[in-house]
C-alpha cells in the first residue's frame, strides 16, 4: 500500500494521534500483527505516517484542528510536507485536503538523504562537495605544512564524521576523500605540484608510533557503525532497536540480529561480524547477570577509539614523538622536525631516489654525499653549531649516526629543561633554510651569522611560549650555562 509521510513542525500533535483513525505502516510486511509506526518525533519535528487515503488524511487535519482549538496555537501548513512513499494516484488532491507542499523520495531531511539506497555512491557527492569548497578557499592561502594539517584534523576530516556514523562508506569514495586529504596537505600554493614525502598510511598511525593522528576512513567508519551493535546489544527497551528487531528478528538471547531478508540485513553484518564473534570469546561470572563488557576498557564500556585501534592493527613503536610534538616550537618547525626524524626531507639522496639527476654534493659544507644525517650532524658547518651548543650547557657529548637517535636520547623532563628540547628542532630548521638559500638564492652566510641567528631564534621562542625573557644575547647564554 502506498503511503504518505507528513512532516509537520508541531510536536503536540501526537498525542492526538489514534491508531484506529490513522493506519501508520507495519515494520514487518509478512506478519500482520508486528509492531506499527504512526509517529516520531526529532527535535521539534513531528512525522506522521498514514496511508493514502482521503478518510486518514481527513482524520488527521481533524486532530490538527482540535489541537489548534484546545491549545490556541495555528499550525503553519505552509512549513510542512506531504512525501508520498511508493506510487500515488490523485496526489492533488489528497494535498488539497490537508494543505501542505508534496514532496517525494529521495530528499534530503536533517542533513542525512531518505529513500536513497544506502550504499550508493551519490549520497557522498554533498561531502565531497563541500570539502572541494573548503580546499578551493584554503589553497588560494600560503599555509605551512603545519598548517594545513591542523586544518584537516580540526574541519576537513570532521566533514564526513556524521555520514560514517550511519553508511557503510564504498571503499572508492574513501580513496577519494583521502586523496583529497593528501594532496591538500603536501600541496603547494594553488594547484603547485609536491612531492607527497611520508606514505599515507604511516600518516595515518597514532603520533606516539610516528604517524600524525589523521584517520584512514574504512577502519574510522566500521568503528562508529560497531557503536551500533553495542547498543543493539545493551539498549534492550529502546524503540529504534524494537523496529530493527521486528524486522529483521534477533539470535542469541536478543544480543544479535538474524541474517536479514533481502538485501537490507546486511548492514550490520558483514564485516562487523568479526565485533560481535570477539565479544562472546569472552568469560562471564555465572553468579552475574549477563551482559556484553568491553575488555579493551577499564570501564568495560565500548569505546570507539579502540574498536578503532583494534581494526587498523596498529602496533607500537620507539618513535621520538615527544622529542618532536611536545616541545614548545611552531608547529610548522614540529612537522619538519617530524620529517627529518622519518629521513624524508628533500635531500640530494632523497631526490636521486625519486630518479631526478642532480649533482651529488653538500651545499653546506661543499663535499659531496648530502644526506638527512650528514646535512643536520655531520658536516662540517652543522658540527660548528652543535659544538657551540654543548660548549654553553658545559657537557661533552658524542653525536649518534641518525636524526632519529638523537631525538630518541635529547629530551630531558621538566619546565627546567624548556631551552634544551627546543634546540634540535631549532638548530635543524635554521640548517634546512641555510641550506636552500644557497641552492636556490645562491646567498650564503658565515657560520658565525647562523650562530647568532640560532641564539636569537630561541630567544624569540623561549620568550612566546614562557615568561622567560632575556634582554640580550648574552643574558640568554648565561643562563644556558
Amino acid at each position: 500500500m502506498a503511503r504518505l509521510v507528513v512532516f509537520s513542525l508541531v510536536p503536540e500533535v501526537s498525542d492526538k494521534v489514534e491508531r484506529e483513525y490513522i493506519e501508520g505502516f507495519s515494520v514487518d510486511n509478512y506478519n500482520a500483527s508486528a509492531l506499527r509506526v504512526s509517529h516520531m518525533f526529532f527535535a521539534d519535528d513531528t512525522l506522521v505516517f498514514c496511508g493514502a487515503a482521503r478518510d486518514q488524511l481527513y482524520h488527521l487535519k481533524g486532530v490538527l484542528l482540535c489541537f489548534e482549538a484546545v491549545s490556541g496555537l495555528r499550525i503553519n501548513l505552509g512549513k510542512s510536507e506531504i512525501v508520498l512513499v511508493g506510487p500515488v494516484s490523485d496526489v492533488e488532491d489528497l494535498a488539497h485536503v490537508l494543505g501542505g507542499r508534496t514532496a517525494s523520495l529521495p530528499m534530503k531531511y536533517l542533513g542525512l538523504p531518505l529513500g536513497a539506497r544506502y550504499k550508493s555512491k551519490e549520497i557522498w557527492n554533498p561531502i565531497l562537495e563541500k570539502m572541494e569548497r573548503r580546499l578551493a578557499g584554503w589553497k588560494r592561502s600560503y599555509l605551512s605544512k603545519g598548517g594545513r594539517l591542523t586544518l584537516i584534523k580540526s574541519t576537513l576530516s570532521s566533514l564526513s564524521t556524521y555520514f560514517l556514523s550511519l553508511f557503510s562508506i564504498p571503499s572508492s569514495v574513501a580513496h577519494q576523500i583521502e586523496k583529497l586529504q593528501r594532496d591538500f596537505l603536501w600541496g603547494g600554493l594553488g594547484d603547485e605540484f609536491k612531492y607527497h614525502l611520508v606514505n599515507w598510511h604511516a600518516i595515518c598511525t597514532p603520533i606516539q608510533q610516528g604517524g600524525l593522528g589523521l584517520r584512514q576512513l574504512i577502519p574510522f567508519n566500521q568503528a562508529l557503525l560497531g557503536k551500533w551493535l553495542w547498543r543493539f546489544a545493551n539498549e534492550r527497551n529502546t524503540y529504534w532497536r524494537q523496529v530493527i528487531a521486528c524486522k529483521y528478528g534477533c539470535d542469541r538471547d536478543g544480543w544479535h540480529l538474524k541474517e536479514g531478508r533481502g538485501g537490507h540485513g546486511d548492514w550490520a553484518l558483514g564485516e562487523y561480524t568479526d565485533l560481535m564473534a570477539f565479544l562472546y570469546q569472552q568469560k562471564v561470572k555465572r553468579t552475574e547477570a549477563d551482559q556484553l563488557r568491553w575488555v579493551c576498557t577499564t570501564s568495560g564500556l565500548f569505546e570507539i577509539r579502540s574498536y578503532y585501534r583494534l581494526l587498523s592493527s596498529q602496533h607500537v613503536s620507539n618513535f621520538p614523538w615527544k622529542s618532536i610534538w611536545q616541545n614548545r616550537v611552531p608547529h610548522k618547525v614540529a612537522f619538519f622536525t617530524w620529517l627529518v626524524a622519518h629521513g624524508k626531507i628533500l635531500t640530494i639522496d632523497n631526490l636521486r631516489r625519486r630518479q631526478i639527476c642532480v649533482l651529488d654534493w653538500c651545499f653546506m659544507c661543499k663535499r659531496a654525499g648530502e644526506s638527512v644525517n650528514h646535512l643536520m650532524l655531520h658536516c662540517e658547518y652543522a658540527q660548528e653549531l652543535w659544538s657551540m651548543i654543548f660548549c654553553m650547557f658545559g657537557i661533552s657529548w658524542v653525536m649518534p649516526q641518525s636524526t632519529y637517535a638523537l631525538l630518541h636520547c635529547w629530551r630531558r623532563k621538566g619546565p627546567a629543561h624548556l631551552i634544551w628540547n627546543a634546540i634540535p628542532s631549532c638548530l635543524m630548521w635554521l640548517l634546512w633554510r641555510e641550506r636552500n638559500q644557497r641552492a636556490f638564492e645562491d646567498s650564503e652566510r658565515h657560520s658565525a651569522e647562523l650562530k647568532l641567528t640560532l641564539l636569537r631564534t630561541l630567544m624569540e621562542w623561549i620568550a612566546a611560549v614562557s615568561r622567560l625573557s632575556f634582554p640580550s644575547v648574552f643574558a640568554f647564554i648565561d643562563d644556558c650555562v
